[in-house]
């Protein structure tokens, strides 16, 4: 489980490169463009890995099983698919 943690921290600063690189100039406007892609990166994958965590400890406590688990693969897994879901519109998205 810790290979899965420092892969996936791994590849969400990794998609930071990616996503504000992908303005393509760094200068001028585009600056702040990049600031914003970077922003809304951010944002996309801690949304992703806080929601997946929620919903497996809400659906565990719907099973019946009254411990609260944090499912660490789960939210990895969250956090990756935040930037997945992000990557696309990342620079249209107005935060």
């Amino acid at each position: 489980m810790p290979f899965v943690v420092l892969g996936t921290l791994i590849l969400w600063f990794g998609w930071f490169g990616f996503n504000a690189g992908s303005t393509l100039a760094m200068s001028g406007g585009n600056v702040s463009l990049a600031g914003m892609i970077s922003v809304n990166t951010m944002i996309a994958a801690s949304a992703g890995g806080i929601i997946v965590s929620i919903l497996k400890s809400k659906l565990k406590n719907i099973a019946g099983t009254k411990n609260v688990e944090y499912n660490v693969g789960a939210m990895c897994n969250g956090i990756l698919a935040g930037c997945v879901g992000i990557t696309a519109p990342c620079g249209n998205v107005n935060n």
